[in-house]
């Protein structure tokens, strides 16, 4: 978000107690070091956990994670998962079809 100095009315200064400057370091502009990123994904309480790769969208890219490291119902994550993907959806130890079940859900 970012804001910028208004006018007021009769075109006098800001009065403090009702108006909040625009500048954080009072020069009347907006300067890149007053800006601030967020970022909505990091700060979300209920992640979802068909979002694998953590981009706040359930979608393509983390099919083909969960593609990549699916091994079956008796194994683990196969080997050649990446080590930032997290696809075992249903937490049971295994990528298997009940994890890409719980993704095509998700979609």
């Amino acid at each position: 978000v970012s804001f910028a100095a208004y006018p007021t009315n009769d075109g006098s200064a800001l009065i403090t107690a009702q108006q909040l400057p625009a500048s954080i370091n009072s020069d009347g502009n907006v300067d890149l070091a007053e800006h601030v990123v967020i970022d909505i994904c990091a700060v979300r309480l209920d992640k979802a956990l068909e979002d694998i790769n953590q981009d706040c969208a359930t979608d393509v890219a983390d099919l083909s994670s969960l593609v990549s490291c699916m091994a079956g119902p008796t194994a683990g994550p196969d080997a050649a998962c990446p080590v930032t993907a997290s696809p075992d959806i249903n937490s049971d130890s295994h990528v298997d079809l009940a994890d890409y079940g719980k993704l095509q859900l998700a979609f």
